[in-house]
């Protein structure tokens, strides 16, 4: 069975996946790793708490209130988080303060979103509490593992909205802005998509890539062709470790920031 992940990581650099399921050698960690990784638990923690936010909005508050709640939830959380991550910070000298100057606007234009959006459905329907948190639509998961043995995939999925009987994939980024969405980056929603798919016997017909340092949501419409490409990867890596084919090297910039240079140069 093979993750959606090594998917995109196939499509990056063939060797690169084959020396890391083979070797599994140690990766160094970097800063735009390390704070990576911190922004998705953040994103993780701050969508699961959302429940028990609603529920405790038991009467009519102004929005700002009820923004107020959401970025006190969110200051906690973050940090949290980055007390959990110290001793990576601080071996990566990565500056605190600095950090949380940098990570702090995403998450008040997260808070932000979220208020108008619960403000809204609470005004309209007249839902407090309880019956707001039951009858809310679109809500939120995270970090859903999600596998099957039919489509011999597996993974887990940032984010999923569901809407009524709608799921949508959402794939969270951090870093820079791309002019389009990565090809990779929809090989991913797609494959998700098919397993979310296969699960809920459903047709999913799009997914977000949701650039989470520049409060930007791209959509990505997951059409067969993209459903038949996952499927084609999928074979190509089964296909590449079966038969323990050594892909060459790319020889071209993916390889001048790449961690296992050393390793891929000197491996045979």
């Amino acid at each position: 069975m093979y993750t959606i992940t090594s998917l995109s990581e196939f499509l990056y650099c063939p060797r690169k996946l084959y020396l890391k399921t083979i070797f599994k050698p140690e990766i160094p960690l970097t800063d735009k790793l390390v704070k990576g990784n911190i922004k998705h638990k953040i994103f993780e923690k701050i969508n699961n708490v959302e429940e028990d936010i609603i529920k405790n909005l038991t009467q009519p508050l102004p929005i700002e209130q009820i923004n107020m709640i959401y970025l006190r939830k969110y200051h906690n959380i973050v940090l949290d988080v980055l007390q959990y991550k110290k001793d990576i910070l601080f071996k990566l000298n990565i500056d605190l303060n600095k950090f949380i100057y940098e990570l702090w606007p995403i998450f008040i234009n997260e808070a932000k979103s979220h208020s108008i959006n619960i403000y809204n459905f609470m005004i309209k329907n007249n839902l407090y509490g309880e019956d707001l948190w039951n009858r809310l639509t679109p809500k939120f998961i995270t970090e859903l593992q999600i596998s099957s043995n039919e489509l011999q995939l597996k993974g887990i999925v940032d984010k999923i909205e569901i809407n009524n009987n709608n799921y949508i994939p959402y794939e969270l980024k951090s870093g820079r802005l791309p002019d389009d969405i990565y090809y990779n980056h929809k090989i991913q929603l797609a494959g998700y998509s098919l397993l979310l798919e296969n699960k809920f016997k459903i047709l999913i017909p799009k997914g977000y890539v949701q650039y989470i340092d520049h409060d930007i949501t791209k959509e990505v419409q997951i059409n067969q062709e993209l459903k038949d490409d996952v499927i084609k990867i999928r074979d190509s890596i089964s296909f590449m470790f079966t038969n323990n084919l050594i892909p060459e090297i790319l020889q071209n910039n993916k390889c001048f920031n790449c961690e296992l240079k050393e390793q891929c140069h000197n491996f045979k």
